[in-house]
């Protein structure tokens, strides 16, 4: 019995056991399971985590690739890229492109010093002078030799002139105008400063934010002529008002020591990308050191420059290719100044053979002295003509 007790007691305290022992194992199974699923969720989450972080790094290189090549575009080709990747630029690039872009634009409401324009009176002539904002000195060379106002106060045209400029690059216009400069803006008011910056491959934005400015403060029939230089090119003004009057009168667009058939270069200071231009010669323009415009063709020229990428040669863009793109078969005439009367690099020894040549001396337009000593020879000498 006791035997039997005993056997019965433990197939009892068995029987028992069973169930605790399943339950044990089952709860073991449970936390192990747990464990199991913890451990994937944690490597997924250590993936998931580790690829984002890769996949940030990957952006960021392509950012940082991209803000260099977009750095080294060009104003006409970046508008290209800009309207085919829009949706394709990782974040950092579109920003990058959206900045630049932004320094593109040249509504008036982009220019952040604007000069005393008059032109409520009929047959203004406006003269707008690329310039730079640190060239004080040529800006002041400038006033007080060809475009000092007694040498035309008694014209019977409205004379008015102003230069061109921009902002430094990488700074705020909130903080682009130094002491010096804020004194000429003040003493002077013939500045036009825009929000662009002021760079080399930026030219035809200075020429767009000034042409845009004119378009929007003159009233087009007050407008008689135009004319563009740059601050290192001395102008015979007497002779550019007659020669704009014959360019008017004419009915021409343009005025300018202007070529046609020039190759289009690939490579130096002067290459043009085959997106820009695919063609190997330019169609007619005139050169840059000064060109001018007649009503009729300023007119033709703001119908086009919205039409068309803008370009970098400003020259070419502005003169000729702007209006042939927008208007294609339109026929642009021009009236010249012969290249011999327009010398854009002047040295020592030229300025003297033309000093003591009194007719060309008489027929000189416009030219490019080399120093500052040449440029005031130069305009004694013509003044003593007079």
């Amino acid at each position: 019995m006791k035997n039997v007790g005993v056997t019965r007691t433990e197939e009892l305290i068995h029987k028992i056991e069973l169930p605790v022992n399943a339950m044990k194992a089952l709860t073991l199974c449970k936390l192990c399971w747990v464990s199991l699923m913890s451990g994937f969720i944690a490597f997924g989450c250590v993936t998931y985590y580790a690829l984002l972080i890769s996949l940030d790094n990957a952006q960021s290189e392509d950012a940082e690739r991209d803000a260099h090549e977009i750095s080294e575009m060009k104003p006409g080709k970046l508008e290209r890229f800009a309207e085919s990747t829009s949706d394709k630029l990782v974040t950092g690039s579109r920003e990058i492109v959206t900045e630049i872009l932004r320094h593109s634009e040249t509504s008036t409401s982009r220019c952040i010093h604007q000069p005393n324009l008059d032109c409520t009176k009929r047959q203004t002539f406006v003269i707008y002078v690329y310039s730079g904002r640190n060239r004080t000195d040529r800006r002041q060379l400038i006033r007080n030799t060809w475009a000092r106002p007694d040498q035309y106060g008694d014209l019977a045209i409205n004379l008015q002139l102003f230069f061109v400029v921009g902002i430094a690059a990488n700074s705020p216009s909130s903080s682009n105008l130094d002491v010096g400069l804020q004194k000429e803006i003040r003493r002077y008011h013939d500045i036009l400063m825009c929000d662009f910056v002021d760079s080399y491959d930026n030219l035809t934005l200075k020429g767009l934010s000034a042409l845009k400015w004119i378009n929007s403060t003159c009233d087009l029939a007050n407008l008689q002529f135009l004319f563009k230089t740059d601050d290192d090119v001395y102008v015979n003004l007497d002779k550019i008002l007659h020669l704009a009057n014959n360019a008017t009168q004419t009915g021409s667009h343009f005025l300018g020591v202007c070529k046609t058939n020039r190759p289009v270069l690939r490579s130096g200071k002067w290459a043009i990308d085959e997106d820009d231009l695919p063609d190997d010669r330019y169609p007619e323009y005139c050169y840059g050191g000064g060109y001018g415009m007649t009503r009729k063709g300023f007119a033709l020229l703001m119908d086009s420059v919205d039409r068309v990428p803008i370009f970098p040669m400003e020259d070419a863009f502005f003169t000729s290719l702007a209006i042939r793109w927008a208007h294609p078969g339109v026929n642009i005439t021009y009236y010249y100044i012969k290249y011999r009367h327009a010398r854009m690099e002047m040295s020592k020894s030229q300025i003297g053979e033309l000093l003591h040549n009194k007719n060309r001396l008489l027929n000189f337009i416009l030219g490019h002295p080399v120093t500052d000593d040449l440029w005031l020879n130069l305009h004694h000498s013509l003044h003593d003509l007079h």
